[in-house]
């Protein structure tokens, strides 16, 4: 998808009790946490990917003409763009959820 990601695997790493945060064999909770943030944040940025297209959609459709009435006249157009915001507004109950 042309995002960053990595794996990370830590082999044979010995750390000094002093160097430790938090309690040793906890941090997988705290991870789970981080990571249910990352995912919402995702989510939102994708929700607005996804309002943006449909934004950048509508305007073409009001500018493009076929048979010298813009497009966004056409019924069938109408319907797709419709259930291309009902998707996105789906999509964004879900984030909040």
């Amino acid at each position: 998808d042309g995002s960053f990601a990595a794996e990370l695997t830590f082999g044979q790493v010995q750390v000094t009790r002093d160097a430790v945060l938090g309690e040793p064999g906890k941090g997988l909770p705290a991870l789970r946490v981080g990571l249910a943030h990352a995912t919402a944040a995702l989510c939102a940025e994708l929700v607005g990917g996804m309002e943006k297209a449909i934004e950048l959609t509508a305007e073409y459709l009001k500018v493009r003409k076929q048979f010298g009435v813009p497009i966004a006249s056409f019924q069938a157009l109408q319907h797709r763009i419709a259930d291309m915001a009902a998707e996105m507004e789906l999509g964004r109950s879900m984030l909040y959820a």
